[in-house]
């Protein structure tokens, strides 16, 4: 399925070859990461590789059985009850030809991008870039005071493992 010019949903749901099945509200969800992800891609008109999109209870196994501590409360689990009910939508992804740092510089830098997003998360060791759909998408305000759901963009940058505030404050949204 089509999701925008350049992303169709089997890029969010492709894991290990097999095509995950997903609920309407995922779609929506993946939807506005591509058109996010449609934004960055105009600035260095370079094809986007998502690594990770979707994550279910499966996936969450599998990632824990191949070596990796998956976030429990990731937003990539789109709204699934099993996984973690408040994650609003995430995507991991490079561009072949343009060091990470160089796209996560733009994304900071630019309003439009940084509107649509909550976390903008770089990791240079591993070459990907992290970015979630912003709570505010999805949840009202007093459903985010309720539920303790943070309100404010975060851009981080990992160092060997070790988050480190990548700005401060500046970025309110």
């Amino acid at each position: 399925m089509k999701l925008t010019d350049h992303f169709d949903l089997e890029e969010f749901t492709k894991v290990n070859s097999v095509h995950l099945a997903v609920r309407p509200v995922q779609i929506i969800l993946a939807t506005q990461l591509a058109e996010t992800l449609e934004l960055i891609r105009s600035k260095f008109n370079q094809v986007i590789t998502i690594t990770s999109g979707i994550r279910t209870k499966d996936v969450v196994g599998v990632l824990k059985m191949d070596g990796y501590s998956p976030s429990l409360t990731s937003d990539h689990s789109y709204l699934d009850q099993e996984v973690y009910p408040f994650g609003v939508g995430a995507v991991d992804f490079y561009m072949e030809n343009v060091p990470v740092k160089t796209v996560y510089e733009a994304i900071t830098k630019d309003n439009n991008v940084l509107s649509n997003i909550y976390q903008a998360i770089l990791y240079p060791e591993k070459h990907f870039i992290h970015i979630s759909n912003r709570q505010s998408l999805v949840f009202s305000e007093t459903a985010m005071k309720i539920f303790k759901i943070a309100r404010y963009p975060k851009l981080v940058v990992s160092e060997n493992g070790v988050f480190k505030a990548a700005s401060e404050g500046s970025w309110r949204g």
